[in-house]
């Protein structure tokens, strides 16, 4: 028995008895009176699911006479609730009376019903009122105990077949009209009608049992109003620019409906008794056991109230609402009509389409212009925010710090400003001039599709179990290096063009191909180089995470036309820190383990990368020269502030500070193992070698296999020198350079031109 079950038995007493005579081992006599021979038993379980219900039980006594011996039975399930037309206490109540132990009619009788006439067994009666219930017997709310309808001692199983089983419709109404086209929640009976021009509902109280339909041309107030109804039908207007909807609708109502079901078995079994007697005669004295059978008859009602409800989900059939401003404050579940002539909608309150509808389309709120929701909007299939706009007749702001649910979001408006939720069990379409995403989070089961003209993320999440598209024309970009924003992707990402400004340096972007599939991502970025301004108004992503499911490939490529062809030219992703994923699914290598194996590059499509978790100078050039690391940015993630010798920081690129390999400042030790490895370059020696011609020499600390520039300048600011002469250390170690420059004559002391020196090279 489920733990949920309410239970209660009841020992309907021996009808059945009869007396013994023993002989004890002395020889004297003891007489045994009304030892048991038919025993019955009675149990009731009752399985409620809502546990506001409350549950008793009766037991009659037992009828040996006219029927098979047990009593009648009687179950009340109860709930309790408010009037709030009457502010009293109210108690819905529903009994279930059983005679089917003792009555021997067992017959199929037919129920009083309007439409269909249905059978129950003779047996079964449900009353809504009070039967006399406490009069029936006693009461049996006592928990059942184990062995009361089987016990080990019983000498069969046997049962017979001696049952009877019923379901039950249980309604708050009489009656209800058969479900054919054209009756609706207006038909039913019970219904209270309201027509005005003008509507005052301050503080009223209204009660309805089925319906509640008001019609008000003026709505004045409706402060401190309860409606307390099942159906409502509203058509409601404002003359005076502002409709506030509130207190005029709930969740749920107190009605008690569902099914009962209900089983009743009726059967046997025996044990026996054994009591101890001696056979006693002149010549012999034995042990002679009497035994004692007892014919147990069990019963058990079995009702079940687990699909029985005390609150129905309150609906809204029609909702005409008619303002220049109109604000919803109460929870709508909207199923037949939705007419919001409004220019400016605020909802702060759940708003749910039931069938018959399904999407949310500009039919219901021609007009409006300014949509502004805090609330929660449920819409079962498309949710369409002005994208079946007619031309010239869009949403022009839609401010979005509630919750927005639908199997799928097309969203076209203007102005877009989201820092609530949006939840798509499909695809995503968000257009709009303007859109900024601020601590907006966005689940997507589908794809999402970011187009318009400019973007703004700041502290935004996206979970797309598809793809991301981009698609903005003049600028993406996030709020900077804080802006923490998190974008997660199941099946790529795409730029689709880039945008004239804009990049994501402070956005990470994670991508995961899922199990044996090859996912495609491509992207319009500009190439640049391996040079720092790639980073700049070109899309820039911050942190990019490399991820696979087991066997799963990652392919980046340049994007593509509308048959999948790659566009010709050349582009760049440019990632300030880029990541392989060192998962290792089932087991398997992960993408650090194995770039090349995970990961392929295509043509005409380079990666540039300021910094990652894989050595960058090891990554440097592979995938056939289509990765590359730009060591001289340093962004965000790949930048360190580095000390000088003369207390000055300089702002550099991590793995350059890091490598093992390059001489940055040139003294003969690379910059992994070098204190202070961008100092500037030594000069150790500059003289004049001659003043007819005017010849200069200079000298300084070359690094190993390092080329060196010579260049010129008559003023130290000029952007461009003249490069005079090239030098080159061909040795594995430290050595001395020198090059000379013949000055032409000039107005200076020596006789020549004043001229500044610049050595440079390549680290």
């Amino acid at each position: 028995m489920p733990d949920s079950y309410f239970t209660a038995w009841g020992n309907t007493g021996v009808v059945g008895a009869t007396s013994l005579v023993l002989t004890n081992a002395d020889g004297s006599i003891s007489n045994l009176f009304f030892v048991p021979t038919n025993i019955f038993r009675q149990a009731i379980a009752v399985g409620v699911r809502d546990t506001n219900f409350t549950v008793r039980a009766r037991f009659g006594p037992s009828s040996p006479i006219g029927g098979l011996g047990f009593g009648i039975t009687a179950v009340e399930i109860a709930s309790g609730t408010t009037n709030v037309a009457l502010g009293d206490s109210e108690r819905s109540t529903l009994y279930f009376v059983d005679r089917l132990g003792a009555n021997t009619n067992t017959l199929l009788v037919t129920n009083l019903a309007p439409w269909i006439p249905t059978g129950r067994p003779y047996a079964y009666e449900i009353y809504r009122d009070d039967p006399g219930f406490t009069g029936i017997g006693n009461n049996g709310n006592t928990p059942l105990f184990a062995g009361f309808l089987y016990d080990t001692t019983f000498s069969n199983t046997f049962a017979t077949n001696f049952y009877a089983g019923y379901r039950a419709s249980i309604d708050s109404l009489q009656s209800r009209p058969p479900n054919v086209p054209g009756l609706s929640a207006t038909n039913t009976p019970g219904r209270i009608e309201i027509v005005g021009d003008t509507v005052d509902l301050t503080r009223s109280r209204i009660r309805g049992m089925t319906t509640v339909q008001i019609s008000a041309g003026h709505l004045k107030s409706s402060s401190g109003a309860i409606i307390d109804v099942e159906n409502l039908v509203y058509d409601l207007a404002s003359t005076n620019g502002l409709l506030t909807v509130q207190s005029m609708a709930k969740t749920a109502t107190h009605q008690v409906r569902g099914d009962l079901r209900a089983w009743t078995g009726i059967w046997s079994n025996q044990f026996a008794l054994v009591f101890s007697n001696w056979f006693i005669d002149a010549n012999t004295n034995y042990f002679n056991p009497v035994t004692n059978p007892v014919d147990i008859n069990l019963y058990c009602l079995i009702l079940s109230a687990d699909f029985l409800t005390r609150t129905q989900q309150v609906r809204t059939h029609t909702l005409a609402l008619k303002s220049t401003n109109v604000i919803i404050n109460d929870p709508f579940v909207l199923t037949n009509r939705v007419d919001i002539q409004a220019e400016s909608l605020t909802v702060n309150e759940v708003l749910t389409l039931q069938s018959p509808l399904r999407n949310w389309t500009y039919a219901f709120t021609p007009g409006l212009r300014y949509f502004t929701n805090t609330g929660t909007i449920n819409v079962p299939n498309v949710a369409y925010f002005g994208a079946d706009s007619p031309r010239g007749a869009r949403i022009e702001r839609f401010v979005n710090s509630g919750t927005l649910t639908a199997a799928a979001h097309e969203i076209v408006v203007g102005q877009y400003e989201d820092s609530g939720t949006v939840q798509t069990g499909n695809d995503l379409r968000l257009a709009a001039d303007t859109v900024i995403l601020d601590g907006a989070v966005h689940t997507v089961s589908g794809s999402a599709h970011y187009a318009g003209r400019d973007y703004k993320l700041s502290n935004m999440r996206l979970v797309a179990g598809q793809a991301l598209f981009i698609n903005a024309t003049n600028s993406f970009t996030d709020s900077g290096e804080q802006a923490a924003n998190y974008l997660d992707v199941q099946d790529g990402f795409h730029l689709i063009r880039k945008p004239v400004f804009g990049d994501l340096l402070g956005t990470t972007l994670i991508t995961t191909a899922p199990r044996f599939a090859s996912v495609a991502h491509t992207w319009a970025a500009e190439d640049r180089g391996a040079a720092p301004n790639g980073f700049k108004d070109n899309l820039a992503v911050g942190h990019l995470t490399l991820a696979s499911q087991q066997e799963g490939e990652l392919r980046l490529g340049p994007p593509t036309d509308g048959m999948g062809f790659p566009l010709p030219g050349s582009y760049g992703l440019y990632v300030d820190y880029l990541e392989f994923s060192t998962n290792r699914p089932s087991g398997a290598p992960s993408v650090a383990d194995d770039p090349e194996g995970r990961v392929v590059i295509e043509p005409g499509l380079t990666v540039y990368f300021g910094y990652s978790n894989l050595d960058p100078e090891d990554l440097d050039g592979r995938f056939e020269g289509r990765l590359r690391w730009v060591k001289d940015y340093a962004g965000p993630a790949s930048g360190v502030d580095v000390a000088l010798r003369d207390g000055r920081t300089l702002r550099v690129n991590l793995g350059l500070v890091q490598s093992k390999e390059i001489d940055s400042d040139g003294d003969g030790l690379v910059n992994g193992f070098d204190v202070f490895p961008f100092d500037d370059l030594l000069i150790t020696d500059f003289r004049i070698v001659s003043v007819n011609p005017y010849v200069t020499e200079l000298s300084w600390r070359a690094a190993a296999n390092t080329a060196y520039e010579v260049a010129y300048s008559t003023d130290l600011l000029a952007a461009n020198w003249q490069v005079f002469a090239t030098a080159t250390n061909p040795q594995s170690s430290v050595q001395i350079l020198s090059v000379r420059d013949s000055v032409p004559a000039g107005s200076s002391a020596a006789g020549g031109s004043g001229r500044f020196y610049r050595v440079s090279y390549e680290p």
